[in-house]
């Protein structure tokens, strides 16, 4: 973030939220307020 100062942080904050758009509509949720343990794996190494 320092790198690119005011409008790197802009960009990371876009991003992030472009990336949870899609993974609600790839999940078939509309909102946050839409998702529940149900989306959540368990990931053992």
């Amino acid at each position: 973030l320092a790198v690119g100062g005011e409008a790197g942080a802009r960009q990371v904050v876009r991003n992030l939220i472009a990336d949870v758009d899609l993974e609600l509509a790839l999940s078939g949720r509309r909102s946050v307020a839409e998702v529940d343990r149900s989306l959540v794996t368990r990931f053992e190494r």
